[in-house]
């Protein structure tokens, strides 16, 4: 019946929930290793104007990630088991001659303050360090020409073209205790992690070109057309097509208008093709449609106003009976009264992704100071508006994307099949008792959207000390300020699901600024920099933006530099963080 089988007397069973606050502080220590080689040659081709240069490189970066505080579960369940939860205990092991000690043992009802007075060598049998390693190689080759074709009456038409060749190899090797395959241990706290072992290469091709439309007419100075094309064709079998055209139009001396389109693509990384099954604390488990309490949240689930509910209770009676269930499972018993609570998730890649598309759109000026005055003559402007929107993007799919698609709740499959058409009721296993759902497979797919828009406004100004009537102070003074205005951030509420503008909400502030200070003599220069992010608003429980909640305050960091230029060394030294200023916590329902 799914109720408790209450048990009385000294073997009765119980459970005693702490935390183990005598055990250090659980994190992660990360050492990174990288280097880089690299070698070019450049020169003349022979051929007019025409330049050549061709390089080769390879580099590599390690890191390995240090799990510090964690505790064995085996060994943790063998101190508890011992007689006085594991007082003056010696435990060796029948395979091997490994031995712990315990002189205090774990007793959770003899503490001091609510904690347990823990000996240093049962916290030594407790702690369980692991290492992670993880390595990117990438070899390079690449050979660009460039250089002029002919002339037109606005002048000449010039040309790059290139070709390259790359490959990346990259591999993750999990530390042997959290493999998905470390059955009988594991650190508490964690999941199974898969190995990652993939290698990508691609030959790209590429050509650009500058045409000048007109030049020297009544209000038009300038007009030029820039044209750009790229074909990237991978070891994982897609040609990938990139192409832009960009438009400079230059009216007057101090004045340029620019605008243009830009096709971009991303293809998937070896981890997004290439991990194995892997289970994840950081994906949801979402709100499972056969139980009858999600009707807020999903309300074509398991509530009386379904319509089509009668399906979808067969839908989950069959999938239960599917893992053992025999028509007998606490669900089948009470379906209209049942509350299902879904448990952990795995995902893994997929070879079969395609490569993110986003289109780019653009349109702004760059000013230049018309003014001859010393103080004025170095000061240029940009302001730029842009508008992104990506298709395809890689994500992983969430346990809500499958169950929803599986039960019907996005019309995926309308006669509730357990075998429907995009198989996403096979990625679902559940207890053939309760009837509640065990485990969740997904997987990284080409599902996700989103867009943005904004303008960016960029000023650089600068001027000689003497301008500023210091004339015994050498040197210049600099002053570059860069902003964004966020105009919308719509991205997806839940994965695969429609779009929502976050523009003003916890991350996506609608106002971030950069002003650098400078000042340069000589072969010295000194900056200071402010960087300025506007507060945001938080997110509701049903991760909307919402007014009831306080995201990120305002925040301002100041960072400083010192930097020196000698021959062919140049010489650096950076305080990020001056003023030690501690990071704003942002409000969640």
């Amino acid at each position: 019946t799914g109720d408790t089988f209450k048990i009385c007397g000294p073997n009765s069973p119980w459970r005693v929930a702490t935390q183990m606050g005598f055990l250090p502080p659980r994190g992660t220590e990360n050492t990174v290793t990288n280097y880089q080689l690299f070698a070019g040659l450049k020169g003349d081709l022979g051929l007019s104007d025409w330049t050549w240069d061709a390089y080769i490189s390879q580099g590599e970066s390690r890191t390995l990630t240090e799990y510090v505080g964690y505790v064995s579960s085996a060994n943790y369940y063998a101190i508890m088991s011992a007689p006085n939860y594991g007082k003056g205990s010696s435990i060796t092991s029948s395979v091997s001659n490994k031995t712990f000690t315990c002189t205090s043992g774990l007793n959770p009802f003899a503490s001091v303050s609510g904690q347990p007075q823990v000996s240093q060598d049962c916290i030594n049998a407790l702690v369980s360090n692991q290492a992670d390693k993880q390595a990117m190689q990438q070899y390079e080759s690449q050979l660009n020409l460039q250089g002029g074709l002919f002339e037109l009456p606005a002048g000449q038409v010039r040309s790059a073209v290139g070709v390259s060749w790359r490959k990346n190899s990259y591999y993750f090797r999990p530390d042997s205790i959290r493999e998905t395959e470390s059955v009988f241990d594991g650190p508490m706290g964690q999941f199974g992690v898969a190995n990652i072992d993939g290698t990508v290469s691609v030959k790209e091709v590429y050509g650009e070109l500058l045409v000048p439309l007109l030049k020297d007419l009544p209000g038009v100075q300038n007009l030029e057309l820039e044209l750009g094309f790229r074909n990237s064709s991978y070891s994982t079998g897609q040609d990938v097509p990139t192409y832009k055209a960009q438009l400079s139009w230059q009216p007057i001396d101090w004045v340029r208008f620019r605008g243009g389109y830009n096709r971009a693509e991303r293809t998937p990384n070896i981890p997004e093709l290439y991990t194995l099954p892997t289970t994840s604390s950081q994906l949801t488990t979402g709100a499972d449609p056969c139980s009858t309490t999600n009707g807020a949240t999903l309300p074509n689930s398991n509530v009386a106003t379904n319509p089509n509910r009668a399906a979808l209770q067969a839908l989950c009676g069959a999938q239960i009976n599917l893992y053992g269930g025999n028509s007998a499972s606490n669900f089948h018993l009470s379906p209209n009264n049942i509350t299902l609570v879904p448990a952990v998730v795995t995902f893994r890649g997929d070879p079969g992704l395609k490569s993110e598309k986003g289109d780019t759109w653009t349109a702004g000026l760059v000013l230049q100071s018309p003014f001859d005055h010393a103080l004025l003559q170095r000061t240029t402007m940009t302001i730029d508006w842009y508008s992104i929107r990506i298709k395809d993007a890689i994500t992983v799919q969430s346990a809500q994307f499958v169950l929803n698609a599986c039960f019907n709740q996005d019309g995926t499959n309308p006669t509730y099949a357990l075998n429907d058409p995009g198989g996403y009721c096979s990625l679902i296993v559940r207890d053939a008792i309760s009837g509640a759902v065990t485990s969740t497979s997904t997987k990284y797919a080409n599902i996700g959207e989103n867009s943005v828009k904004g303008i960016d406004v960029a000023v650089r100004w600068s001027a000689a000390m003497a301008d500023l009537g210091l004339e015994s102070v050498p040197g210049t003074l600099s002053l570059n300020l860069g902003t964004n205005f966020l105009l919308e951030q719509n991205q997806p509420v839940t994965v695969g699901g429609a779009l929502q503008d976050y523009a003003g909400y916890v991350g996506a502030s609608k106002i971030r600024a950069n002003t650098v200070l400078g000042y340069n003599v000589n072969e010295n220069r000194f900056s200071l920099t402010w960087l300025y992010r506007l507060g945001t608003r938080g997110l509701g429980g049903d991760n909307r933006p919402t007014t009831l909640f306080a995201g990120y305050p305002t925040g301002n960091q100041f960072n400083l530099s010192a930097g020196r230029k000698m021959d062919k060394l140049d010489v650096s030294v950076n305080v990020s963080n001056l003023l030690n200023t501690k990071p704003g916590r942002a409000g969640y329902a």
